[in-house]
């Protein structure tokens, strides 16, 4: 809040803000304003004199970025929100519904597990001069990764590729790393950060078919190996 005592009449002033805006000086004396970095100035005329006063503001407040809006949590798991927070003198976790938010300080490490059902978690910062920050995740579980135990690469479109379901929710978090390989042992595929997309088995070793029959796989989910066979048919 800034303010001046009215000395003598007649004169006209204003108050210029950080972002332009002008202000009557008559109807905002005091000026109160929603602060931000950057200078305010006061011009001011009478009769044929002016001036111009300033005041540099400096506008300190809490940070706060949670670096994920919705955590998937598989199964006996924890899943650990990195939250990036500075600058606070307090903290409030709020949960909808309630029953989730008795959590540590964002200042540590905060894990969080797997809930029975999905919840949004809020979380306010405040600093000594009352200023307060806000951010949020929404918090779910993750369905179990199914890994399909065959697939058809003859090109009609139709399960031409081996696409796990519920992917996505593990790989935002992991990597997902797999290898194929045959019974001989021989390795026939790898992808690292297997996505379904721009990184997928398609039946084919060096851009040739693979014949049909058993292949075996090596599935890396961070650092959890899940193991099994699937068949090739065309």
């Amino acid at each position: 809040m800034l303010s001046l005592r009215r000395i003598r009449d007649p004169y006209s002033a204003n108050w210029i803000l950080p972002d332009g805006e002008i202000r009557d000086f008559l109807s905002n004396n005091p000026l109160v304003f929603e602060a931000e970095k950057g200078e305010v100035q006061l011009t001011a005329a009478y009769n044929n004199c002016s001036d111009i006063q300033s005041h540099e503001l400096d506008v300190t407040s809490p940070t706060l970025h949670i670096p994920v809006d919705t955590a998937y949590i598989p199964k006996n798991e924890t899943y650990i929100l990195n939250i990036e927070a500075s600058d606070f003198t307090n903290y409030t976790w709020k949960s909808v519904p309630d029953g989730y938010a008795d959590l540590p300080s964002p200042a540590g490490i905060v894990s969080v597990t797997r809930p029975q059902q999905a919840y949004l978690l809020n979380l306010t910062l405040v600093d000594e001069n009352s200023c307060t920050v806000s951010d949020s995740v929404f918090i779910s579980f993750a369905f179990d990764l199914f890994i399909p135990n065959a697939f058809t690469p003859n090109g009609d479109g139709i399960h031409d590729k081996w696409i796990f379901h519920h992917l996505e929710q593990y790989s935002e978090f992991y990597s997902v790393d797999v290898a194929v390989f045959s019974r001989a042992g021989i390795q026939v595929y790898e992808g690292k950060g297997y996505n379904n997309g721009s990184v997928v088995f398609d039946g084919r070793n060096g851009g040739d078919d693979l014949p049909i029959g058993t292949y075996y796989y090596i599935v890396k989910i961070g650092p959890k190996a899940i193991t099994g066979s699937v068949t090739i048919i065309r």
